[in-house]
């Protein structure tokens, strides 16, 4: 439920991605939070983007493995893969990002909330997540993930709200077009305006759409 935003949780974490408060944030706070009755709605009730949710299941994994996030994405991931323009450390990153009036942003660290979206990537970086994620048909895809597995990140696993057009997977928002499925992701460590008349995201961006059938 965590993974297909259907937990229940709000869409942002309780220490507040865009205050970056999240910084400072422990686990007993979270706790604290939840048990307070963050939850909007039952568990597998409805669907709700969740970046809470997102953080939260990467912290439990992380402690329940003994390291730091961070150095777990490292180890697991972007190592084996060769991703050395990535990191959730901004400054580590030769980019900046601005604002319209050519202010320049500072992204910071989204601390405990780094799992929902905290890393700086490339988009050569990016290729190559996007490369492992279009071997779901080999018996070894690599980063010891066979291929059912990674198979279910093109498989929608959600319909709280009855049939629709746009569902999740696991990780991926699934959309199901004549030419076939369209599985895709959007970040940003920069600033939202959901309320906007169109989706505006200031800062660091990226945006992965993979159309497994035409690979």
């Amino acid at each position: 439920q965590l993974l297909t935003h259907t937990a229940g949780f709000p869409t942002d974490p309780a220490c507040g991605i865009l205050t970056q408060n999240c910084k400072t944030t422990t686990a007993e706070q979270i706790e604290a939070a939840v048990a307070a009755g963050i939850p909007l709605y039952p568990p597998g009730a409805n669907i709700q983007y969740s970046n809470f949710g997102y953080s939260l299941i990467g912290q439990l994994l992380a402690e329940h493995l003994g390291v730091g996030y961070e150095a777990l994405v490292n180890a697991t991931v972007l190592g084996p893969l060769g991703m050395g323009d990535s990191s959730f450390d901004p400054s580590q990153i030769d980019a900046q990002a601005y604002f319209p009036n050519g202010a320049a942003i500072d992204s910071g660290d989204w601390g405990w909330a780094n799992p929902a979206g905290g890393m700086v990537t490339s988009a050569s970086d990016l290729a190559k997540i996007v490369k492992l994620l279009l071997r779901f048909d080999d018996a070894e895809p690599g980063l010891g993930l066979d291929s059912q597995t990674l198979w279910q990140m093109f498989t929608t696993q959600t319909d709280a709200n009855g049939p629709a057009e746009l569902d999740f997977s696991l990780g991926m928002e699934v959309e199901f077009r004549p030419e076939g499925v369209v599985a895709s992701k959007i970040g940003s460590q920069g600033f939202f305006f959901p309320t906007a008349p169109a989706f505006l995201a200031l800062g660091w961006t990226a945006y992965v759409s993979v159309m497994p059938n035409l690979r």
